[in-house]
C-alpha cells in the first residue's frame, strides 16, 4: 500500500485526483494488505482511473464536476436527509 500514496514524481505538484486517491487508501490502511489492494482494484481503478484512461487532468475534471454538482444539489436541498437520493420522487 506504501506503493500507493507515493509521489512517483517528486518535484510535480500533485493533482486533485491524486490527493483524492492518496484519502481513499489511507481510508483502508487498517484492512490486511489483499484487502486493501482488493478494493483499490476494485473501486478506484476499475471505475474512476481506467475510464479516465490514467489521464489525470480527466480524472480531476470528473472530481471538480463531481463535487460542483453535488454542492449545487445540497444547496437546493436536493437529496439531503432521505438518504436515498430519491426526494421528490413516488416510492413503489
Amino acid at each position: 500500500m506504501g506503493a500507493l500514496l507515493q509521489n512517483s514524481s517528486p518535484g510535480l505538484c500533485f493533482t486533485s485526483a491524486d490527493m483524492l486517491r492518496n484519502a481513499y487508501c489511507s481510508s483502508l490502511m487498517h484492512l490486511p494488505l489483499h484487502v486493501q489492494e482488493r478494493k483499490y482494484n476494485d473501486t478506484w481503478l476499475q471505475w474512476l482511473e481506467v475510464p479516465a484512461m490514467g489521464d489525470a487532468k480527466v480524472l480531476s475534471g470528473f472530481m471538480l464536476r463531481y463535487v460542483e454538482a453535488a454542492e449545487e444539489q445540497q444547496q437546493k436541498g436536493e437529496g439531503s436527509g432521505d438518504g436515498d437520493g430519491c426526494k421528490g420522487q413516488q416510492q413503489r
